[in-house]
């Protein structure tokens, strides 16, 4: 291959075209116009275009030294041998071991390209300087779709492309492509491997080729077994032989009855079968090692719906479920229908005696029993409607459950259940310590003390003296809430809380009880500015009803507080984020007083059309109060905000609106000053128009025309658009006027009369004479 003609196939597509001058315009004048360059491998080259050279020695490169940088119009083999010139702006003295050579003479064999051998799938050997010319003139030896080309911007062919991955000097090298492989007299290939397969049958097999194996031995293998592989149109049973193999990193030892035979290992004897030792209904023993047979033989010990063979089974029901009955089965069954398992020889041992309670109940009364769900619906009086209830989901009773947490052999650390306790005659169980509460009482919020030994009772003795809420478990747990906040509360413990819980302290019983804190006073004042001094909010919400509304005096779940009790606590200043106002309700003390009133609402003073003066403080209600004197289009809101357009206007004629938004007049309605006369009113416009029968009308009102002269116009002429007084007719003789905009030159006949220029006359015609009448 010359020059010229790796010039050519270096021309990229779609029009780009390389410039041989591109990397030799910058060369210094005092060097040569060559390259000389030392390979890797000592090789040296002398050329004079880097691009010529690169795609013509492609094979002394990697595939990602050829590839192109982004962005730019040369691979990156082409930049980094630039780089090693002496005139380069950025000199390196070496590039992925290339280096610069100052000899004059390159070695005899560097320029010579490298010589191909292959390997045919008939056993020729085929020696190549050139690929693309070898698949050109040997094109018998390759199918048709590999003389395609390999893709739109890729003039070689696949085949071509295939035979290259078959180099020893390839990166990512394969060891065939279609039966083609490469060539070395030095390193002959190994002998192909032989597969050595075992039939369902039991009859052994060796081939080196599993293709030839399965289309020759085609009685061996299903019709789906012999279809082809959607991918590598490749028979399935040669793909799921080929896993057989056992050289194979994931393989598998069964496929379809087919196993791997190993002459030097072979498999163990099947091992024998297992024998199955049955027990009838009435009896009597038996031995066997198949089921079927059994079953068939002895059909007089079965009933006939026992011998049916269920659909698309081929198996009696009985066999299936005697082979249920065996110790090696996973879902086994104790019995069926009478008929057990009984080796002799593996006999199960005796049940142990059932273990005995000893139970002493809460007034002392000892009592034995194995049974505890007897026991307890036999003593059903001991215990509660609710304990005798079995839980959702199971048949025992809740205190049979509980009870036998008691038994000494269980792990459960239950001492005592509903005053029940374990006894034992020749191990009693020792006194128990003293409580720690010993020497305490707890003190309600009223001022009453208990004695407390144990909270958790006390606390179910006495639920009337908690809320709900209070008396609600805590996330993730089964204790109460309560019960934590008086345990957080113990004079011992350090709690962040402080040492009260809703009210509820510990005192010693030796000490003085120190008084109870007088009742905080709430000083409240109402929307109206009326002063109320409380200390019960909850009282006083029910007092002054008149004041709250139904929704405030709600209770929320597990409250025993109405919302607004709960609300109007929140504007106490001891809050830690007290609330500044609700609903117009406030704090007011001496250090809080009340907010000043807020200024008078500022009065408007309008004048409308016709004269008439209006006071008014909110433009809203009045509006809404005089709607006759606007239109229905003037109470549709502006673009973009929430006000109507009669609100905005109006309002937009206050004295104390800014200059840019403030106007003098808003459809006739202005603002009214004293001792200023109301301006004139202009003048109603006539309207001067023309029937289609040629009658001239002038007209001051178009609504009040149109209503008197009915049979004028026609009925639909005569209706109204919705939300709109005036008729369509009205309407449309308006737009006649020549005052207006984009005026109609005529509606229906009807056309806009000029005393100055009279409409041209209609033209007359002649009656045809009677004696031309036929």
């Amino acid at each position: 291959m010359t020059e010229k003609d790796v010039f050519k196939e270096a021309k990229a597509s779609y029009g780009w075209t390389w410039r041989r001058a591109e990397l030799s315009d910058r060369r210094h004048p005092q060097y040569p116009n060559k390259y000389s360059l030392k390979s890797p491998k000592g090789d040296t080259f002398i050329f004079p275009d880097l691009i010529v050279f690169v795609s013509a020695h492609s094979h002394l490169f990697s595939p990602q030294q050829l590839k192109y940088k982004q962005g730019e119009k040369i691979s990156k083999a082409v930049y980094g041998l630039a780089s090693l010139a002496p005139w380069a702006r950025n000199k390196q003295e070496s590039w992925r071991g290339w280096t610069w050579t100052d000899e004059t003479e390159a070695s005899p064999q560097a320029l010579l390209p490298k010589e191909y051998q292959f390997l045919s799938p008939d056993g020729h050997v085929f020696k190549i300087a050139d690929i693309h010319k070898f698949v050109q003139a040997h094109q018998k030896l390759f199918a048709p779709r590999h003389l395609e080309r390999a893709s739109k911007s890729d003039k070689s062919t696949k085949a071509a492309r295939g035979l290259i991955t078959l180099a020893p000097w390839v990166k990512l090298r394969k060891r065939s492509w279609h039966g083609w492989t490469w060539h070395d007299e030095n390193n002959p290939p190994p002998p192909p491997r032989e597969y050595s397969l075992k039939s369902p049958k039991g009859k052994i097999y060796k081939t080196v080729n599993l293709r030839e194996f399965v289309v020759k031995q085609r009685r061996l293998f299903t019709p789906a077994q012999l279809k082809g592989d959607a991918r590598k149109n490749t028979p399935m049973a040669v793909l799921g032989l080929t896993i057989l193999a056992p050289w194979l990193k994931h393989k598998t030892k069964r496929w379809y009855g087919w196993t791997w035979y190993d002459e030097k290992n072979p498999p163990p004897p099947p091992p024998p079968p297992k024998k199955h030792f049955l027990k009838s209904p009435g009896g009597k023993t038996f031995t066997t090692t198949d089921l079927k047979k059994f079953v068939v033989k002895h059909s007089e010990l079965f009933t006939p719906d026992e011998l049916e063979y269920p659909k698309g089974d081929s198996t009696p029901r009985a066999m299936r479920a005697l082979a249920c009955l065996a110790p090696w089965y996973k879902s086994r069954l104790n019995s069926w229908h009478g008929w057990t398992w009984h080796d002799p020889d593996n006999l199960p041992p005796p049940k142990p005696p059932p273990k005995e309670y000893l139970l002493k109940s809460p007034k002392g009364k000892l009592f034995k029993t194995t049974d505890l769900r007897k026991f307890v619906r036999k003593h059903s009086h001991f215990f509660t409607a609710h304990q005798i209830e079995s839980s959702p989901g199971k048949k025992y009773p809740r205190a049979s459950e509980t009870l036998a947490l008691l038994a000494p052999w269980r792990n459960s650390g239950a001492k005592s259940c509903y005053g029940w306790t374990w006894y034992d005659a020749d191990n009693p169980p020792p006194k128990p310590p003293p409580s720690p509460l010993e020497g305490y009482l707890l003190r309600s919020p009223q001022g009453e003390c208990f004695k407390v030994t144990d909270v958790r009772r006390f606390v179910s003795e006495h639920r009337k003296l908690f809320t709900e809420k209070q008396l609600a478990r805590t996330k993730g747990t089964n204790s109460l809430r309560v019960v934590n906040g008086l345990l957080s509360i113990l004079p011992w413990r350090i709690c962040e809380t402080g040492r009260t819980y809703y009210g509820w302290t510990w005192h010693r019983e030796d000490s003085p009880l120190p008084p109870l804190p007088a009742p905080r006073e709430y000083t409240l004042m109402s929307p109206s500015g009326k002063l109320f001094t409380t200390t019960d909010l909850q009282q006083f919400t029910l007092k002054n009803k008149r004041f709250f509304t139904p929704q405030q005096l709600e209770y929320a779940p597990r409250e025993k507080h109405n919302k607004a009790a709960r609300a109007l606590a929140s504007l106490a200043p001891w809050r830690k984020y007290p609330m500044a106002a609700w609903f117009g309700w406030r704090w007011c003390d001496e250090n809080h007083p009340p907010p000043p009133p807020p200024p008078p609402p500022r009065e408007y003073v309008l004048r409308a059309p016709d004269g008439k003066v209006f006071k008014t403080t909110d433009l809203q209600k009045f509006t809404d109060c005089h709607r006759h004197l606007f239109k229905d289009e003037h109470f549709e809101h502006v673009k973009g905000s929430k006000k109507s357009k009669v609100y905005s206007g109006l309002s937009n004629l206050a004295p104390w609106r800014t200059s840019s938004v403030k106007i003098k007049s808003w459809f006739g309605w202005t603002w009214y000053r004293k001792g200023c006369p109301p301006p004139p009113l202009p003048p109603p416009r006539e309207y001067t128009l023309i029937s289609p029968s040629g009658k001239v009308f002038k007209i001051a009102d178009l609504q009040q025309f149109t209503l008197e002269n009915r049979r004028l116009f026609a009925p639909r002429q005569l209706e109204r658009f919705p939300n709109d007084k005036t008729t369509k007719a009205a309407r449309a003789l308006a737009c006649l006027a020549p005052w207006r905009k984009n005026p109609t030159v005529a509606w229906h006949g009807w056309r806009w009369y000029d005393e100055n220029n009279p409409p041209p006359s209609p033209r007359k015609y002649a009656a045809r004479p009677a004696a031309c009448q036929r």
